[in-house]
């Protein structure tokens, strides 16, 4: 199908070979394909059992239906790491302190949910960072 779009005109212009023009086809179809929504119209069945598997729930906005952990103003400590879960407004929060410095984190992000589901905060260079505490759902 992404063939189509690729097409001589556009391949001799740039002078791709087959192997570029391959791999670019391959990362077409998976930027269209990585919204599930793209496959329900012919992948009904499939769909429905993929949401209800463990990797539908892999990577999920932080919201009140994804965030499995305890964020009613709940204290952990693991050595000398002190981690403080909690929410403010519609957004979950995370002070951790160590060494007698305080940082603050807002949970972007949950990555899983059972057995342990961990949390992506903001890290330098628009990445994200999985915190170091994780919640254990068990």
């Amino acid at each position: 199908m992404w063939i189509n779009i690729i097409n001589k005109k556009f391949i001799n212009k740039f002078k791709l070979s087959k192997l570029t023009v391959a791999l670019l086809c391959l990362f077409i179809s998976f930027v269209v394909s990585s919204n599930p929504e793209n496959c329900v119209s012919c992948h009904q069945q499939q769909f429905t059992n993929w949401q209800l598997s463990d990797h539908a729930q892999a990577m999920a906005v932080a919201s009140d239906k994804t965030v499995l952990g305890d964020f009613n103003n709940v204290t952990a400590t693991h050595f000398t790491q002190t981690a403080r879960f909690y929410k403010k407004q519609d957004a979950f929060f995370i002070d951790a302190t160590e060494q007698g410095k305080t940082s603050t984190y807002q949970v972007m992000y949950t990555f899983g949910h059972y057995p342990l589901q961990q949390y992506l905060v903001p890290a330098d260079g628009g990445r994200f960072q999985v915190f170091s505490f994780a919640w254990d759902s068990r």
